[in-house]
């Protein structure tokens, strides 16, 4: 006569994948804070895209920040990390090429770039085209009074 062995593990892996699943249903959906939005698009300097670099959008008002890199001339965010759309201040800082093992690379220009954009609230494409003329005629990037001797 056969006989088959009933486990328990069938009932205990059951219960544990019905709380996961009860869990993870209350961590997505609904969202605490305010809607964010995708956003992505080009920068190039003088026709020719930014190898490495970073991009920061820094809301007028609140002055909540999203910041993403820039590889090969490209940027985009992820959307729960995304902009409020609102009036921003773009800066961006560019490398004239990606670091290797752990050094610094050499920037494009001295300081950082900015440029006051109104953004939709709402996911977007950006482009950004920097020239020398406008980085030679920008101010200097702000100092550390701490680095000063």
């Amino acid at each position: 006569m056969f006989v088959r062995r009933m486990s328990s593990q069938p009932i205990v892996f059951r219960a544990a994948s019905a709380c996961l699943l009860t869990l993870l249903a209350g961590c997505g959906g609904v969202s605490d804070g305010p809607d964010r939005h995708n956003i992505s698009g080009k920068v190039t300097f003088d026709g020719a895209p930014v190898v490495d670099g970073m991009i920061v959008f820094e809301h007028a008002e609140t002055k909540f920040k999203s910041a993403c890199p820039i590889s090969d001339g490209y940027y985009e965010n992820e959307s729960d990390k995304g902009h409020l759309g609102g009036k921003y201040t773009v800066t961006v800082q560019g490398n004239q090429a990606k670091s290797v093992a752990g050094m610094p690379p050499a920037p494009l220009w001295k300081g950082v770039w900015t440029k006051e954009v109104d953004l939709p609230a709402e996911s977007t494409k950006m482009d950004f085209e920097i020239t020398k003329a406008e980085v030679d005629a920008a101010p200097p990037a702000p100092t550390n009074p701490a680095d000063q001797s």
